[in-house]
């Protein structure tokens, strides 16, 4: 299976296209993984006792809060990692302004957003 993409950089005015490139059941399961992270309610831990990654005491509800950052930390996130070593990708860079041409319609919103992002950083650094 194929995915294309592009990428904006409003600031700086650059851009990519992006070509990734697995079997189907790469892209499925990455996307049922982050459907659910992005879905999921975000339910109080307990204060069941844990170690940290440096081995210090600690609790779950205190390491992690909620069940939506443990599922991203244990699962969401290693899947994502995993799903992105089976994939081949290939980055073309693409002149900013052709990109905006080619997708500003159907994105007005992206654009708009990484624009006024852009002109706020401008602005703060004058």
């Amino acid at each position: 299976m194929k995915d294309w993409n592009y990428g904006i950089n409003s600031l700086y005015k650059t851009g990519h296209i992006s070509l990734e490139e697995a079997p189907w059941y790469v892209f499925a399961i990455a996307c049922v993984v982050e459907w659910i992270c992005d879905h999921m309610p975000a339910i109080p831990l307990p204060d069941d006792p844990i170690k940290d990654e440096d081995g210090n005491n600690t609790t779950l509800k205190a390491y992690y809060g909620e069940l939506n950052h443990l599922w991203h930390d244990k699962v969401d996130d290693p899947v994502f990692q995993w799903a992105e070593k089976q994939k081949r990708t290939v980055v073309i860079d693409f002149p900013y302004e052709k990109l905006r041409e080619i997708f500003y319609e159907k994105d007005k919103n992206f654009f708009g957003e990484e624009e006024k992002i852009a002109q706020e950083i401008e602005e703060k650094e004058e």
